[in-house]
């Protein structure tokens, strides 16, 4: 905790204000990375401290999701018209009307579904771009938030305690991903 209480020092003594909106940019670069979200918004509030962490690693992922909704709105949208039979299509884009805004901000908060995947497919949709972002801004603040705080905390672990925390966080994984398979074999037939 010292060492990164020095590093704050050293950041706010440095007098680089410029050096936030620099990670910034950088974080918002990493959906199209095979970088963990939640392991850019950790080393974000290490860097900068809670609330100014917080804020260098949604935002910048919230923009991201923007130009990747965007692009994929733009290039492959017709692609998609002419691949995709009419009447799945028009099935794809009424669903994505109905349940856009509740459905991207839960795939936001789930830690399982890629990031830059989930908004090239809500791109690729019918989806309107309000209540694509209203979601995603919803949406990726509390995991963020949540990634910050965890980070915070586990910094402050000693060394033994920090390697317990890759297991810890592949049991949560693993019960997550079995919650969802028993959830299929006995939940409701989709439509």
């Amino acid at each position: 905790m010292e060492q990164l209480q020095a590093l704050h020092s050293f950041l706010a003594a440095s007098g680089w204000p410029a050096l936030p909106l620099a990670a910034a940019c950088a974080f918002g670069t990493g959906f199209m990375l095979p970088v963990p979200g939640c392991v850019l918004a950790v080393a974000c509030t290490a860097l900068f401290g809670l609330p100014l962490g917080v804020l260098c690693a949604w935002l910048p992922a919230c923009a991201g999701a923007a130009c990747s909704f965007l692009l994929a709105r733009s290039l492959g949208r017709g692609a998609v018209e002419r691949l995709v039979p009419a009447d799945s299509l028009a099935r794809m884009d009424r669903a994505a009307a109905r349940h856009g805004l509740a459905g991207v901000c839960l795939a936001r908060a789930m830690p399982c579904i890629p990031f830059g995947m989930a908004s090239l497919a809500c791109g690729l949709s019918g989806m309107g771009f309000g209540p694509y972002m209203a979601g995603t801004l919803a949406g990726k603040l509390v995991p963020t938030l949540a990634y910050a705080l965890l980070g915070e905390a586990a910094l402050s672990l000693s060394w033994q305690e920090q390697s317990l925390l890759p297991a810890g966080i592949a049991v949560l994984a693993a019960a997550f991903l079995l919650l969802t398979r028993v959830r299929r074999k006995g939940g409701p037939s989709e439509e």
